[in-house]
């Protein structure tokens, strides 16, 4: 079974993102992008962020940001 941080790095690229792109358009509660590093430490399963919990506010397959 895939990690959250492989499937979110496997979606980020299958549309092209890099991950300062796809860290811009993800917002914390404060309405602040969260940062590339953050993202990285996601997709290496060094974080395990809150939002992961919830699989209602994840995007669903094919609605990743573009």
């Amino acid at each position: 079974m895939k990690t959250f941080g492989t499937l979110i790095s496997e979606a980020r690229r299958a549309k092209g993102l890099s991950q300062k792109d796809l860290a811009s358009k993800v917002k914390k509660e404060d309405g602040q992008a969260i940062s590339a590093q953050y993202l990285n430490d996601i997709e290496h399963d060094r974080r395990n962020p809150l939002w992961s919990k919830n699989s209602s506010s994840l995007p669903r397959e094919g609605s990743f940001p573009d």
